[in-house]
């Protein structure tokens, strides 16, 4: 039964596909299924991932995974308003924690 979540940032992602290939992303889904949770990402990180290197080939595991992509949309209603995008794939998914733990589905 899921739990919840594992959010994964975009640098987590992008790192561990960049030296490890899939094996190192695998570790990440494999240890949210132990913990009956689901590794999921926000549509925020999703388009920082867009934007990064081999960012295509990441998207690509993460469809064929069917690894959830969480909106967040308070976040994008700020990039869209011309907020700075620093740290916006983080502040999407303090966005997201917030509301699962508002929902009581993110571990305590």
């Amino acid at each position: 039964m899921n739990q919840g979540y594992l959010l994964a940032d975009t640098n987590s992602l992008v790192y561990a596909h960049r030296i490890g290939g899939t094996q190192l992303l695998d570790i990440y889904y494999d240890l949210a299924s132990k913990e009956h949770r689901l590794l999921a990402i926000t549509t925020v990180v999703k388009r920082e991932i867009k934007e990064a290197p081999r960012g295509s080939e990441l998207l690509k595991y993460i469809d064929e995974r069917h690894i959830p992509i969480i909106p967040a949309p308070e976040t994008e209603q700020s990039l869209r308003a011309g907020a700075a995008s620093k740290n916006a794939g983080e502040h999407s998914m303090t966005e997201v924690a917030a509301r699962e733990h508002a929902q009581a589905r993110l571990m305590q």
